[in-house]
């Protein structure tokens, strides 16, 4: 009876993550923009700490908020382990979303994400790292429409880009990969 729990107790798995598993894949994710206090800002600021990305912009309609709200609420679903998660939002709207934009816009969510804005030409080249589909629609009613994926990237520790956490997924799940990065 020993021999087969013992047995047992050392072929258990290590939890596996929820969300698409991208350690494998190697993308040039490395970039300087301007951050929400007109600081020069980059991924490379945050190594230590696990970084959740999301693109997106301050006047979308339907996307935006509940992603950030989910991710405000993951931070608090992970208690004191919370200030070592980062969230960066980038903007695909930069002409609009400024600097003074995006620091009224972000703290209504969590006071600790951080909005990054750019030159168009930095922002299109951060999308184009990213594998990021993004397109303005035509203006309806004057609002600005940009289609973009609800989804949220994972950096790990080191920097390296670890996981996308698809739009939609589980806030368990969410959360569950989150602390495996920070248990890492």
């Amino acid at each position: 009876m020993f021999l087969f729990v013992g047995l047992s107790a050392c072929t258990q798995r290590a939890p596996e993550f929820k969300a698409a598993n991208l350690s494998h894949v190697d993308w040039n994710i490395q970039f300087q923009l301007v951050d929400h206090n007109n600081k020069s800002a980059g991924l490379s600021n945050y190594k230590g700490r696990v970084v959740a990305i999301f693109f997106g912009y301050t006047h979308c309609p339907h996307i935006c908020s509940p992603v950030l709200a989910t991710l405000a609420r993951i931070r608090e679903q992970l208690g004191s382990s919370a200030d070592e998660l980062q969230v960066l939002f980038i903007t695909v709207d930069p002409e609009y979303d400024t600097v003074s934009q995006l620091s009224e816009f972000l703290p209504k969510f969590d006071p600790t994400f951080i909005g990054l804005t750019g030159e168009r030409e930095k922002i299109n080249e951060v999308v184009r790292n990213f594998k990021v589909y993004v397109e303005k629609q035509p203006d309806e009613n004057n609002q600005r429409i940009i289609s973009h994926p609800g989804g949220v990237f994972a950096i790990d520790r080191k920097g390296r880009l670890r996981l996308y956490m698809k739009e939609g997924m589980p806030m368990e799940d969410m959360v569950s990969d989150f602390r495996l990065l920070l248990s890492e």
